[in-house]
C-alpha cells in the first residue's frame, strides 16, 4: 500500500515534466514502513507515464553535476534557469549563463546512476 503526500515547494517549481509539461512535486511514499521522498509529475495519478525520482538521488546528482560543495537551494536558484525531467529518464539542466547539461539517468537497478549525454547526441 502506498500513501502519497503532495508538497508544493520552491524546488518543485524549478522542475517541469518533459512528458506533459506539468510541474514536478515532492511526494512522500511509505515503503516497508519507511518514509521515502520522491519527485513526481503532478499528473502522475492522472495518467502521465513519467517515473518518479528519489529526492536524495536528485539532490546528490544536482550537487555533483553543478559542482556545489553541498546542496543549497538558494545557490541552485541563482545558477539554474530550468530543470526538465523528460522521457526515458532524461534530465536537462539549463543554467542562467546559457549552458545546457543533458543527463541520462539509470534507475533502481543501476544504483540511481547518471551519465552526461551532451557530447553523445
Amino acid at each position: 500500500m502506498h500513501a502519497y503526500h503532495s508538497s508544493k515547494t520552491v524546488f518543485g517549481d524549478l522542475i517541469i515534466c518533459g512528458c506533459c509539461g506539468e510541474p514536478i512535486r515532492k511526494y512522500t511514499e511509505m515503503l516497508r514502513g519507511k518514509a521515502t521522498n520522491y519527485w513526481k509529475c503532478i499528473k502522475k495519478e492522472g495518467g502521465c507515464k513519467q517515473r518518479g525520482i528519489r529526492a536524495d538521488f536528485l539532490i546528490n546528482m544536482l550537487t555533483e553535476v553543478l559542482g556545489f560543495e553541498e546542496f543549497n537551494i538558494k545557490k541552485l536558484k541563482e545558477t539554474v534557469e530550468s530543470l526538465e525531467y523528460g522521457e526515458n529518464r532524461r534530465f536537462t539542466i539549463v543554467t542562467k549563463d546559457g549552458k545546457t547539461i543533458r543527463l541520462k539517468m539509470g534507475g533502481r537497478n543501476d544504483g540511481y546512476s547518471y551519465e552526461d549525454t551532451c557530447n553523445t547526441e
